[in-house]
């Protein structure tokens, strides 16, 4: 039976193919399985310019001089934004799957206020 790493836990943790669902696969960067069906329910168009110059506006910069994606989720994906004055932004874009824009961004906001309770 195969073994499959996933990105879930920080230590690999080995799956035998019966036991796995549909989760991405960390060695080859595939789904296991309704590859297209996932990939369609994870893509997202949007203005890379336009999140540019939010981010610069936001910052208070004058350019966005790099843009790097750092990393691509179930729900989001992540991009790092550097700044002509050396200043930092990362810019969460979540994915269509994630649901109503309004309650997942409420959701982390809260929770967020939460964490940072005294």
């Amino acid at each position: 039976m195969p073994c499959v790493q996933t990105r879930e836990v920080k230590l690999a943790r080995c799956y035998k193919h019966e036991d796995v669902f549909p989760r991405l696969a960390a060695a080859c960067g595939k789904w296991l399985w309704n590859e297209e069906k996932e990939l369609r329910e994870r893509d997202i168009k949007f203005n890379v310019e336009e999140l540019k110059r939010i981010a610069t506006e936001s910052i208070g910069a004058k350019s966005c001089v790099s843009m790097v994606k750092l990393t691509e989720g179930k729900y989001n994906k992540l991009f790092k934004l550097v700044m002509d004055n050396s200043s930092v932004a990362i810019a969460r874009i979540p994915c269509p799957n994630a649901g109503p824009a309004f309650k997942t961004t409420a959701s982390e906001v809260a929770t967020l206020e939460f964490a940072s309770y005294p």
